[in-house]
């Protein structure tokens, strides 16, 4: 696209004549130019999405990484964020679920729990794999089944060089040291009897 066609220059700043938006640079304008297109080249490794920019996919990455530093004192649940934590208090603890199914007796926290367990009722399944025919109910369902096409291995055993695509599998994965009596300030490998290091 020449920019003549998508862009009016005035003295100062760009203009996209697809939505109007003011653009302070070329470099801008082009990138910017790609939300209109509908091409996203820049793949999540690690689950379906898709991204415009680098840079997109690169802040959506932390979301597969974040540290759960707020963690629930009644029940140990870890929170990215300190609003999540207190919604989780309320949620799971205070028992307040304002939102009914009409189909059963079961009641919600919010919304959006309400719509998901609705898909029970259904047997929507509207998260639809890339890679194969599979359709999942659940979002974290089809971001676990995609784990298997794209080989991920996220979540590290940090006793040893082993890891794995679920965090329960790493936590079952954890026993194997507890029942051996590994000590947790050094690290072993799980295929050797030896201490390496």
């Amino acid at each position: 696209m020449q920019c003549a066609t998508i862009c009016e220059i005035t003295t100062d700043r760009l203009n996209c004549t697809v939505c109007d938006k003011l653009i302070h640079t070329k470099t801008a304008l082009t990138t910017h130019m790609k939300r209109h297109s509908g091409h996203k080249p820049f793949s999540c490794e690690m689950c379906p999405m898709k991204f415009f920019s680098r840079m997109e996919k690169i802040q959506h990455m932390v979301t597969h990484t974040k540290v759960r530093d707020h963690v629930c004192d009644l029940c140990g649940s870890g929170f990215t964020k300190s609003d999540s934590l207190i919604k989780h208090k309320i949620r799971v603890h205070e028992k307040l679920r304002p939102f009914p199914c009409t189909l059963c007796t079961l009641k919600f926290a919010n919304s959006h729990q309400l719509q998901r367990h609705m898909r029970t009722h259904t047997g929507e399944k509207p998260y639809k794999c890339h890679y194969c025919d599979r359709a999942y109910s659940q979002s974290n369902d089809l971001v676990k089944h995609t784990k298997i096409h794209v080989g991920a291995h996220p979540y590290a055993c940090d006793r040893c060089d082993e890891s794995f695509r679920l965090l329960t599998e790493l936590r079952q994965h954890y026993q194997v040291h507890v029942q051996a009596g590994d000590d947790p300030s050094r690290r072993t490998s799980c295929r050797s009897p030896v201490w390496p290091r």
